[in-house]
């Protein structure tokens, strides 16, 4: 089981559980087993964890603007030893946590910090791998496009180790459903708002003060065309109804 796998059915385990012994102890057990190879799968999406840390940085009312300015344009910061590193195929230091980290910096200045160096490093991998990975020009079949491993029938077992880079076809097909269901849950949540849980309906004072009040203002010609749309969809609705409506 390598970490995409054991990351899976750990959260598998996560949505499922329930307030008992014996699945509390199967949730432990699991990841205490798999403590080696689940640090592998911690950072499988750095926007996910862009998205979060601007969350909090709001909540907390953290000034991230210069940092969100250096996420969203990190190839600006490379320097010149950088670059000459790219061209000489050197792979990217590693970034690793600091094991004493100063007390005088915010822990989440400090996150935002780790997170870009994360992302350099990921650009500049990308970029080595662009200017000096192998290009192939003729066709490949799909096994071997896929680096997919093969269990063929009816041969001997073969002595060499097989190599653990490469995945099956199976493991392959996993990382594209984790994928895409990765992606629908995020536009499921993507117009999420927090509203009063006793209310059911939203009301006058509600929409002006969470809604209306924070679009920038508009002129008068805007806010004549906005309610006549308004009119315009109500009136929609009310001959929609069979019967007469008020």
């Amino acid at each position: 089981m390598d970490s995409f796998e054991a990351s899976t059915k750990l959260n598998q385990i996560l949505r499922s559980l329930t307030p008992s012994l014996q699945n509390l102890t199967r949730a432990a057990h699991f990841a205490l087993k798999n403590a080696e190879i689940l640090p592998g799968s911690n950072i499988t999406s750095l926007h996910n964890i862009y998205t979060s840390l601007k969350n909090i940085s709001k909540t907390f009312k953290i000034d991230y603007d210069d940092y969100e300015l250096k996420y969203n344009s990190i190839q600006n910061q490379f320097n010149a030893d950088d670059l000459k590193n790219l061209d000489l195929n050197i792979p990217y230091p590693e970034v690793e946590l600091e094991d004493e980290p100063s007390n005088n910096i915010d822990p989440l200045i400090l996150t935002w910090e780790l997170l870009i160096k994360k992302k350099k490093q990921s650009q500049y991998e990308r970029l080595r791998l662009l200017k000096h990975g192998e290009y192939l020009d003729a066709p490949l079949e799909e096994d071997e496009l896929f680096n997919v491993r093969i269990n063929k029938p009816n041969t001997k077992p073969t002595t060499t180790k097989p190599d653990t880079n490469l995945l099956t076809k199976k493991q392959i097909l996993m990382r594209m459903e984790d994928d895409r269901e990765t992606y629908k849950r995020s536009k499921e949540t993507l117009w999420t708002v927090n509203r009063p849980k006793d209310s059911n309906f939203v009301s006058e004072d509600e929409f002006l003060v969470h809604y209306w009040n924070k679009m920038n203002p508009m002129d008068e010609d805007e806010d004549k065309a906005l309610l006549d749309t308004f009119d315009e969809l109500n009136n929609m609705i009310a001959t929609s109804y069979k019967d007469k409506q008020f």
